[in-house]
């Protein structure tokens, strides 16, 4: 599993490998499908409902249609991951 510290340094390259490697393509249209490429990314499940909401709770709509705009999708994945670990629940 890859760590948080290391999901942060994310980059354009990144995703777009993490895209391939699913063989999902930009735009990224549905949760489903950015859960599989966060989950290449993490190493790990990415549970859906928690990604959707990330998700809503962001500035960020789908559908996905940069690389930026992954990265970002990732960032505000962990903001939410963090917040729940640091205030024990959504």
């Amino acid at each position: 599993m890859v760590t948080v510290e290391v999901l942060r340094a994310t980059t354009e390259d990144d995703v777009a490998q993490a895209l391939i490697d699913v063989g999902a393509a930009l735009p990224v249209a549905e949760v489903a499908t950015l859960s599989i490429v966060m989950g290449r990314l993490r190493g790990r499940v990415v549970d859906m409902v928690d990604l959707d909401i990330a998700f809503h709770r962001s500035a960020l709509k789908f559908p996905i249609n940069t690389l930026a705009g992954l990265v970002e999708a990732v960032n505000c994945y962990l903001d939410y991951e963090q917040s729940r670990t640091t205030t024990g629940g959504a």
